[in-house]
């Protein structure tokens, strides 16, 4: 090292500092592939760092800019949180096989301040005229309107609600085997979710529309982890 110049002192720091910092990637890529998958579902890391603008002849400008820590268990919770709000049970009368009268309960998700859709059975329904609560405990007035062969049953708020509804925006393209879905509804007057995954995709049947089944076997409304509307499930899984 006494042989060397400060020129060649300097080149050979700045070389070690480089070595090590490519040994350091290395390791932390390797020990990354063998974290577990819960280890590496983090959705974004936590950022914060200051910058500073000096302009000559004005004072300095200090921003902290700042990313919130989203982790896979964060999830579902923030999904939960942004989603309830555009829940609503829906009470419809029924008529059984011996004339009998009695009602069942739904759940439906609002999807514009016009419209909301919930379970193809409300379509049997022995009335055309329901009632929705929101999730603030309002009632609003609902009429069932026909769509043969849906798998959803398409209300429509018979009289404006005279201010925004919290609603739910649809997804645009249908999940993927695989991908975790959040059946969210109602069970008695509480709010529930069930878990699950895509199991299926049929992509053999003559609709152009290939079938999608889930493991999960409920006609609550089924959400993406997104929080985006994929579709209002069924009984026997299908999407």
């Amino acid at each position: 090292m006494e042989e060397l110049t400060k020129t060649q002192v300097v080149l050979l720091t700045l070389f070690v500092s480089f070595v090590t910092s490519i040994a350091t990637g290395i390791v932390t890529i390797t020990l990354l592939e063998q974290a577990p998958v819960g280890v590496t579902q983090t959705i974004n890391k936590v950022v914060e760092h200051t910058v500073e603008r000096i302009i000559p002849g004005q004072s300095t400008t200090t921003v902290t800019v700042k990313e919130v820590l989203v982790t896979g268990d964060d999830v579902i919770p923030r999904v939960v949180e942004s989603s309830k709000g555009a829940l609503v049970r829906i009470t419809a009368p029924f008529v059984d096989e011996a004339g009998e009268s009695y009602e069942k309960s739904f759940t439906g998700a609002i999807v514009s301040n016009d419209y909301i859709v919930s379970a193809r059975e409300i379509s049997s329904s022995s009335s055309r005229d329901l009632e929705a609560v929101l999730s603030t405990g309002e009632k609003i007035s609902l009429q069932v309107l026909s769509l043969e062969s849906a798998p959803v049953t398409l209300l429509k708020i018979a009289k404006e609600p005279g201010k925004k509804l919290a609603h739910l925006s649809l997804a645009e393209k249908p999940p993927r085997l695989g991908d975790q879905l959040i059946a969210f509804g109602y069970q008695g007057k509480s709010t529930s979710i069930t878990l699950g995954r895509v199991v299926k995709v049929d992509e053999s049947s003559a609709s152009s529309t290939p079938v999608i089944v889930s493991d999960i076997s409920s006609d609550w409304p089924i959400l993406s982890t997104a929080g985006l509307l994929l579709a209002v499930g069924r009984k026997d899984g299908r999407l």
